[in-house]
Parts: C-alpha cells; structure tokens; sequence
C-alpha cells in the first residue's frame, strides 16, 4: 500500500480567471509575468499552457492554466 509519494515542484500552475472580452488575446504558449503582493519587487514569468474549453456563463470569463517555475526549489 502505498502511503506517501513525492511530487516534484519545480514547475508550479497559476489559474487565472480571464474575462470573456479578452479570450481572444490569449493563446497557449504566450509568455506571462506575475507580480505578487507577497513578494514586492518581484516579476515571476511563466507561460500559457492550457486555457479551459469551458466558459463560465455566470462570470463571463473561462480558466488559463500558466506554468511558472519554482525558483525557491534551486
């Protein structure tokens, strides 16, 4: 049986919620840079690497996936 298995976090995923007008300015494999509030200062750059097929119809918007990559892991 298995009790613990270990994940490697050097990559990490980023859900962003993007509004429907812009749908059309995204695109798998576009270069995206993320500032957190955490980390002032601090641009964290990854890419696009799903965008969910499904729009939510309450929202007006639909998921981005983008992959960042774990800096603190190095």
């Amino acid at each position: 049986m298995k009790l613990m298995r270990i994940e490697d976090h050097s990559h990490l995923w980023l859900n962003v919620q993007v509004f429907e007008e812009q749908i059309p300015l995204v695109k798998i494999g576009q270069q995206v840079q993320i500032e957190i509030e955490a980390l002032p200062g601090r641009t964290i750059i990854g890419a696009i690497t799903f965008i969910h097929p499904h729009l939510d119809h309450m929202a007006r918007s639909e998921m981005v996936r983008c992959t960042l990559e774990n800096t603190s892991t190095n």
